[in-house]
């Protein structure tokens, strides 16, 4: 059975945040590797709620560290999550209705729409964190200190 192609997002430079991306890309490939041999059982649709469920936790965890970090993107990447928090839920119902879509497909979507958010808005967050980063370090200097590690001759 054939599924997107997920890749391990690349690192926004915040462990925890970084942490959890793992955790997420492992529970996505875990259900990838049920859904190939049981596409309709009870594990496949056990691994989805719980793969769904921890990205709405990851999701808060990462809006309250972009808040305490100051991020001034916030609100726009807290309605990135909403938007495909609404888009999964709303898939959910429709497999529950009439005609509805296979498990595979609604776990394809998600992953498809994960994997967008991941490598678009969370690298836009990643290359604020650097730079803001990198402009602390730099200002946190006196005139007395010695260079950073990395700038010595």
């Amino acid at each position: 059975m054939e599924h997107v192609q997920w890749n391990l997002p690349a690192s926004v430079g915040i462990l925890q945040v970084d942490e959890q991306h793992r955790e997420l890309h492992g529970l996505l490939l875990k259900l990838f590797g049920t859904l190939a041999t049981d596409p309709n059982g009870a594990l496949s649709e056990f691994r989805f709620i719980r793969l769904v469920e921890q990205t709405t936790l990851h999701f808060l965890a990462e809006e309250e560290c972009l808040r305490s970090l100051g991020y001034p993107d916030l609100g726009t990447h807290r309605g990135d999550h909403e938007k495909l928090l609404v888009r999964v839920r709303g898939n959910l119902i429709r497999w529950n209705g009439p005609g509805a879509p296979l498990l595979f497909d609604l776990v394809e979507d998600f992953a498809a729409s994960i994997q967008r958010h991941m490598d678009t808005v969370d690298q836009a967050f990643a290359q604020w964190f650097e730079q803001e980063a990198s402009m602390q370090i730099r200002t946190s200097w006196t005139a007395t200190s010695p260079p950073p590690p990395s700038t010595r001759q």
